[in-house]
């Protein structure tokens, strides 16, 4: 772990310093830079903190792990701390595709963006064909799940990391795998 933390900070030190470095912006930029340019993410946690758990103003996010398999994403709210999935029906066993609160892998990392609308968890792909690693984006109420990011299958994610000087463009911390 202590590791991890080292290995974070030399890259958030080294973001800060490649930040200088940069040219002044080309009036031209593609369609692409422009596109990506539109995304802006600030998680609320610290990117040397991103666990199983994330917190908002009212309550937290966990990950719990499903008996049967996987794991679920409860809400615990602060003011009566009852825990309860993210899934809004009731008859829901939340141990299939059809809960928006499972998922068919252990999660790795939950984080709100800073409007506390969205939550992001980091884990593998649906198949178990793929195995590669996905940032998952969701509503703070576990619905409209989408994949948000697919590291190929010679990268996996170490740790998150916002970029204020890459117009504030979310960014992962990539490792390659040999």
């Amino acid at each position: 772990m202590k590791r991890y933390q080292i290995a974070g900070m030399l890259c958030l030190l080294f973001s800060l310093l490649l930040c200088a470095c940069s040219a002044p912006p080309d009036p031209a930029a593609s369609e692409p830079e422009q596109a990506a340019a539109e995304i802006s993410l600030t998680p609320v946690t610290s990117f040397l903190l991103v666990g199983s758990t994330t917190g908002g103003e009212n309550g937290f996010y966990k990950s719990i792990p499903n008996p049967q398999k996987g794991s679920n994403i409860v809400y615990i709210d602060y003011a009566t701390k009852a825990a309860v999935y993210l899934c809004s029906r009731p008859e829901c066993q939340h141990n299939d595709e059809t809960c928006p609160s499972w998922f068919p892998f252990a999660v790795g990392g939950l984080f709100l963006d800073a409007k506390n609308e969205h939550l992001f968890c980091v884990g593998s792909a649906d198949s178990e064909q793929e195995q590669t690693e996905v940032i998952w984006k969701m509503d703070a109420n576990g619905e409209n799940r989408e994949k948000f990011y697919t590291c190929s299958p010679s990268e996996n994610l170490i740790d998150m990391v916002v970029s204020v000087c890459l117009l504030n463009v979310f960014e992962a911390v990539k490792q390659s795998v040999t």
